[in-house]
């Protein structure tokens, strides 16, 4: 037998062989390719063409991550195989992770399998293969649960900085992400200066490695955004919302022309004129780049940001509902099947889903309703098995978290919002994961329960109050 906290030879051999059976499905579907090379692909590779440093590079039409990696690999092949990596060490850190909440032997292999197992369903992965911001993104969001896991382990400043490396990775491949990080960085930062400044302790305790690290994500999310806002880069984005979320309502039109938007009447004309598609958003197309709308292509590129973040502010009521509206308020978006993107060029996909290993999203990525059902049951059992609550805690966080990046990306585009949500999307759902799994598997860390007393024996309370007094009547 093996010593007692330690893993069963076979255990660790079965360990072994999925991990190498993940790496090696994933580097497989790759190199057999072929890549994808899209729009979006275009106008990265544009942008790395830009010296290092430089604006155009770091402060550039895109984020500046997938123009670095392009630089640094210079083929779609390379690109797609260094990316894949990437996924590999992320989801394996992850893997690892959940895997040390529960107890070693059959429990740690299970919840290991259980995260790779949802790292290869078709929604997560199939981005290895395309020349896009998502694959790292989403690789960045299996880090920020891992490091977030950690640190409710044990809250170190190794453990926090390797969040710190997460995030910035995140915000510097998407500008949404930049929305995500920022609020919870303030919360922590927040958090962490009230409790050390009622506890203040000397040496690194967790109130004050929690503030340095909030305090460190609020200056990568602000050192991103004036990039950001130096590159106008969001133009686009404005664009688009407007086309599909504004101008087709006369009453938006209404109140972004008293707050500033020219052309209101030319606008509505336009929505007037375009035919309303059955069971799809209505798309107002202004051709911005003709001589009769020059005002509002110029308020576009200096005002909308503004005007738009100012209406969202003063109508929480369309902010938190808006997605949920039908027909949804998107466009171009793979019809909203998500795992459409990767049976558009990869010849192991058909109709959307893996034909190498079609269950997977069925147990692991099922439908939101499922997921939702999940979370709370996990909740549920995972308290009556009285696990350490801060794991509890900072899992629902996770999900919240994914939960507002969804939110934040929708609101941020017109276009593809499908699969701008993504990281979201996979981050929540990849919490809920961990969350299911420590609660079916069993905590690593239970609170002792009080043993009841023996019939007839005094409890230690009583016991201690009746030998003072009888201490107290000896001493009279």
């Amino acid at each position: 037998m093996p010593p007692a906290g330690r893993a069963h030879p076979v255990v660790c051999l079965l360990a072994a062989l999925a991990w190498a059976a993940y790496a090696a499905y994933q580097l497989w579907i790759v190199v057999r390719g072929p890549i994808g090379y899209w729009n979006d692909t275009v106008a990265y590779v544009t942008v790395s063409h830009g010296a290092l440093p430089s604006a155009r590079l770091l402060a550039g039409a895109r984020p500046p991550l997938v123009p670095l990696l392009w630089k640094a690999t210079g083929t779609p092949l390379r690109f797609a195989v260094v990316q894949t990596l990437v996924a590999i060490g992320a989801w394996t850190y992850l893997a690892v992770t959940a895997a040390l909440l529960v107890r070693p032997g059959w429990r740690r292999l299970a919840a290991g399998t259980a995260v790779l197992a949802f790292a290869s369903c078709w929604e997560v992965t199939e981005w290895n293969w395309n020349v896009l911001s998502d694959s790292l993104a989403v690789s960045a969001t299996a880090v920020i649960c891992g490091a977030a896991i950690g640190l409710a382990r044990k809250c170190t400043l190794t453990r926090a900085l390797v969040l710190v490396a997460a995030c910035t990775v995140f915000v510097i491949d998407r500008d949404q992400a930049i929305w995500t990080i920022a609020p919870f960085a303030l919360a922590l930062a927040g958090w962490g200066a009230v409790r050390t400044v009622r506890r203040p302790d000397h040496g690194p305790g967790p109130a004050r490695v929690l503030l340095v690290l909030g305090l460190s994500l609020c200056a990568v999310a602000t050192v991103s955004e004036v990039g950001a806002a130096t590159s106008r880069r969001n133009v686009v984005n404005m664009v688009d919302v407007f086309d599909v979320r504004v101008f087709p309502f006369p009453g938006r039109v209404h109140w972004f022309a008293a707050h500033g938007m020219p052309q209101a009447p030319e606008i509505d004309a336009a929505a007037a004129a375009t035919p309303a598609p059955l069971g799809a958003a209505e798309v107002v197309g202004i051709p911005l780049d003709t001589a009769a709308f020059q005002p509002l292509r110029h308020w576009f590129a200096t005002e909308a940001q503004g005007r738009y973040s100012e209406y969202l502010v003063t109508h929480p009521g369309y902010f938190w509902t808006a997605p949920l509206a039908r027909p949804e308020l998107t466009f171009n978006d793979a019809q909203g099947n998500l795992a459409g993107y990767g049976s558009l060029v990869h010849p192991n996909s058909r109709n959307g889903t893996n034909q190498a290993l079609p269950l997977l999203p069925r147990i692991f990525f099922p439908s939101r309703g499922v997921v939702l059902a999940l979370s709370v049951v996990g909740s549920v059992l995972f308290w009556v098995r009285r696990g350490r609550a801060r794991y509890l805690g900072v899992l629902a966080i996770l999900v919240a978290m994914g939960l507002w990046s969804m939110l934040v990306a929708w609101h941020g585009d017109g276009m593809e919002v499908v699969r701008h949500t993504l990281e979201g999307m996979v981050l929540a759902r990849a919490a809920v994961l961990v969350l299911v799994v420590v609660a079916v598997l069993g905590p690593l860390e239970v609170r002792p329960r009080p043993a009841p007393p023996a019939l007839g024996a005094v409890p230690r309370e009583e016991a201690g109050a009746t030998g003072a007094r009888m201490d107290a009547a000896a001493r009279g």
